[in-house]
């Protein structure tokens, strides 16, 4: 990128400018304060801080500091930012609410199916196998909230003949429906979420359920920015170090995370790499977590700490590219961050349910005669790791049967292994209370 125009300029040069580029230290000290008075914006070097934050100047220059001059891309990045979430806090504000119950009518193999008593549900499953209505059910939950004013919204649902209805009441009693869908604080991540950093961003947060040509916020991008905020002295709602804290409880891992104007990079091991050369399962954590920050600080900006943030998420195959130990606690450690955030997810993932917190209700989605069917809410809190894992949720007599190939990779193979060791063991001693089980679980799985 070129320089910017008035780095080091003249006073001629500069007249009737409201932003002045300023790199050179000398030039400060020496300047007639007066000079910079004409400016909005001052922009200059990171290491300036100090100068341009002394009694000297006058409380009218609003100095913006970069590592690198030439880092506009990062600079236009923050005001952006800056810029929504002014906007945002100047709109009456809306308290967020919940789902409290869903109906849908004839959204193609969804002929009719009903949700209710979800008013102070935090963690909602929605478990099947593929093709079962999974991925639908969420689609229409999108429908009814956001409407079908988006292109591939509208493409969706367009070819839909008979007239639906979808109806999700919240726990303000409002009725939301595909024609009046305004609600502001949903977030959804489709199978197809990975960021490839070269499609079309996703404006509305909820478009990757819908298609995969939309890219999540850039997490690049979101480090550099949190990362320049904190060397400017202005207040974000995560510091970068707590950000790369946050990243390395979520990825289960001890992974370094360096950050500057030009690239951020990550070391594990003695190995760095950059962003595309992590796992698939790295990216996908990192890149959803990144997003959701970026969205639900710009949605409520008067918010002071993570837990106070509040809405409805949506994660369409919530154990995507996850290693088993992850599908065990991911869940767990995200709701921990946003305990006041409802999540609705889909799984066919055992070890997903396994790690399932004890508020936590699932629903059992399949089909009957190519008609989507969903059974009642089936609560966590009536089951033992034991009974739930021989629950009809896990058809067990089927996933036990078969022959798996003995690899980390196979979450059957490690479903099966973790019920054959606590049948096991519950055979032997008749006695064996909740925590015994969950401490077998976790021994399996740190074993992978």
């Amino acid at each position: 990128m070129k320089s910017p125009k008035n780095i080091g300029a003249s006073y001629e040069e500069i007249q009737g400018s409201k932003i002045i580029f300023e790199n050179n230290d000398l030039r400060i000290l020496q300047t007639d304060t007066n000079f910079y008075d004409m400016a909005s914006v001052v922009i200059t070097s990171i290491k300036n801080t100090i100068k341009f934050n002394n009694n000297e100047f006058s409380n009218n220059v609003k100095p913006i500091f970069l590592q690198d001059l030439n880092d506009v891309n990062l600079l236009l990045n923050v005001l952006q930012d800056d810029l929504k979430r002014e906007k945002n806090r100047s709109k009456k504000s809306e308290e967020p609410s919940y789902i409290s119950s869903i109906k849908i009518k004839n959204i193609f193999s969804i002929k009719e199916i009903m949700l209710e008593n979800l008013d102070d549900k935090k963690e909602i499953y929605i478990v099947g196998e593929n093709g079962d209505g999974k991925t639908l059910l969420l689609q229409s939950l999108a429908l009814g909230l956001k409407g079908i004013d988006e292109g591939v919204v509208f493409d969706f649902i367009k070819s839909q003949k008979e007239i639906y209805s979808i109806e999700i009441e919240d726990t303000h009693k409002v009725v939301y429906n595909s024609k009046n869908g305004i609600y502001k604080n949903l977030f959804a991540y489709g199978a197809n979420r990975n960021n490839n950093c070269q499609m079309k961003e996703d404006e509305t947060g909820y478009l990757t359920l819908f298609h995969p040509s939309f890219d999540l916020k850039n997490p690049i991008e979101w480090l550099q920015r949190i990362d320049y905020n904190d060397k400017a002295g202005t207040k974000n709602i995560i510091s970068v170090e707590d950000a790369k804290k946050l990243l390395k409880e979520l990825l289960n891992s001890d992974v370094e995370i360096e950050i500057s104007p030009s690239a951020v990079t990550f070391s594990e091991k003695g190995s760095h790499v950059n962003f595309e050369q992590l796992s698939a399962g790295y990216r996908g954590v990192i890149t959803i977590i990144a997003d959701l920050l970026i969205r639900l600080s710009e949605n409520q900006p008067d918010v002071k700490h993570l837990k106070e943030f509040k809405g409805i998420v949506i994660i369409d195959e919530v154990e995507l590219h996850l290693h088993p130990k992850w599908k065990y606690s991911f869940v767990k450690k995200l709701r921990d961050v946003f305990p006041h955030l409802q999540f609705i997810m889909t799984t066919h993932s055992p070890t997903v349910l396994l790690g399932a917190s004890q508020e936590a209700v699932f629903y059992k989605i399949y089909k009957e005669d190519g008609e989507v069917q969903i059974s009642n809410q089936i609560k966590n809190e009536g089951y033992t790791s034991n009974s739930l894992v021989s629950s009809p949720l896990f058809e067990l007599e089927t996933i036990t049967s078969r022959d798996y190939t003995k690899s980390v990779s196979n979450d059957d193979y490690v479903y099966a292994k973790i019920h054959q060791v606590i049948s096991e063991k519950i055979k032997n001693e008749s006695a064996i209370d909740e925590q015994e089980i969950l401490k077998l679980i976790e021994e399996e799985l740190a074993k992978l």
